[in-house]
């Protein structure tokens, strides 16, 4: 007995027609998406003559490219229709085996198998896909080589549109590039210096803000704005919070005489000379009146309460200040301003260099910074340059065009009047002849 034929069968003898049909669908959609984006890059083609199209190739092609994958795309996601496929391969010469197969898929009587095997012995004989003719429509090839070649023929023509385009595209690839080094050379300067991590925070994160206004700066002047408001956080930065801290120490310090040395150490970064003075104010804290220790214990208050990041220092100017307060100036006494000069020192050193490394972080970003607003102002000073000669070749075409027109003018007058006089002369010579004539008789 027969095996008994399924649908699947019948669906996969008609595969290669299926895949034709895929393949004429897949081409059909490249030439119309072809032709979409050649209609659409003709218009930015053309719009470039009249208003500054910055890249106009570059969008060209991304147009074609962006559009014909879309049409392609479209094609593999969207199946071939079941139906289609079976009127098709019946309008072949299978004679509706293949539908009426499709509407009793689900009968398993004898009639019905019958007419499956049948059905699936035709299709192999007949070989509906190699009967298949794809249509391809040629007038949209037709369509897209001559939009393309309109394309090309409008890129050739010069205008004044294009020049200020390209001086803008100019302007566009060196700010890049400039974006490009100051990147480079800022990562190198964080790398390099020796500083706290926060303080490498705030600095990438000023040069980033930095390099997004240069991004969208429309021309040389907000772009070198930009660059100079940089420079400016920049410098800003230096002034650390810890060392306004130590600033602000040694103002207070300085308010009092007895303490004054102090906050002059302390301005001047030497540490030798802080340690001594403070030896000096412990040797004559003895001698001081309870008045002057008075105004010493409100000083140091006042100094304490702008070390709001410095809590080690503040905590040992506290401890200093009770042992002041309270008139200990025994063994604790001198505990107390020992701590206090270590810790002074130790600060007053790191704050030094913290300082000093910032600066040189700064000057080096600063040189970078400098160096793209000379090549970002050389930029803009060719693109000047570049629209005036433009201007004044086109003001000269225009006026040699004028010339011409009036001395074509002039010229065609004058013959005209030439001629007048020639013809005048004529007539008057044959008045003169009938007049003899005349006579004569």
């Amino acid at each position: 007995m027969n095996r008994a034929t399924t649908f699947r069968e019948i669906e996969r003898a008609l595969s290669p027609l299926k895949y034709k049909l895929y393949i004429e669908r897949m081409l059909k959609n490249l030439v119309l998406g072809v032709l979409v984006a050649s209609i659409a890059s003709l218009l930015v083609a053309y719009a470039s003559l009249i208003v500054p199209v910055t890249y106009p190739i570059k969008k060209i092609l991304l147009i074609y490219l962006s559009v014909t994958i879309g049409f392609l795309l479209f094609s593999l996601l969207t199946g071939i229709q079941r139906i289609r496929l079976y009127r098709i391969a019946d309008s072949l010469g299978l004679d509706e085996r293949v539908i009426t197969s499709f509407c009793l898929r689900k009968e398993e009587g004898v009639l019905e198998q019958l007419q499956r095997q049948d059905t699936l012995f035709h299709i192999k004989k007949l070989m509906p896909q190699r009967k298949y003719k794809m249509v391809f429509k040629w007038s949209y090839v037709v369509f897209s080589t001559v939009a393309v070649l309109l394309i090309l023929l409008s890129l050739m023509i010069p205008s004044a549109a294009k020049v200020k385009a390209m001086n803008v595209e100019k302007f566009k690839d060196e700010v890049k590039e400039q974006i490009k080094r100051v990147q480079k050379e800022t990562v190198e300067a964080l790398d390099a210096a020796k500083v706290a991590p926060k303080v490498k925070d705030e600095v990438g994160l000023k040069v980033s803000e930095l390099l997004n206004d240069m991004r969208n700066a429309r021309d040389k002047d907000e772009a070198l704005k930009a660059i100079a408001k940089a420079q400016n956080q920049l410098k800003q930065l230096e002034k650390n919070e810890e060392l306004l801290d130590l600033n602000k120490l040694a103002d207070n310090l300085m308010k009092n005489a007895s303490t004054k040395a102090w906050g002059e150490a302390i301005k001047s970064g030497n540490t030798e000379k802080l340690e001594k003075s403070i030896e000096d104010f412990k040797d004559n804290l003895k001698d001081l009146s309870n008045t002057d220790k008075q105004e010493i214990v409100k000083s140091l208050n006042q100094a304490i309460e702008d070390l709001k990041n410095n809590p080690e220092l503040a905590n040992e100017l506290i401890d200093l200040n009770r042992a002041i307060q309270e008139g200990k100036l025994g063994e604790q006494m001198e505990k107390q301003f020992q701590q206090v000069s270590e810790k002074l020192q130790e600060m007053v050193m790191q704050d030094t260099q913290l300082a000093q490394a910032i600066k040189e972080m700064n000057q080096q970003i600063a040189k970078s910074l400098k160096q793209a607003a000379s090549g970002i102002n050389q930029t803009g000073a060719n693109q000047s340059a570049s629209n005036g000669s433009q201007n004044g070749a086109y003001t000269a075409s225009n006026g040699n065009s004028s010339s011409n027109s009036n001395g074509n003018s002039n010229g065609n007058s004058a013959s005209s009047g030439n001629s007048g006089t020639g013809d005048s002369g004529g007539n008057g010579g044959q008045g003169g002849s009938s007049s003899q004539g005349g006579s004569s008789s």
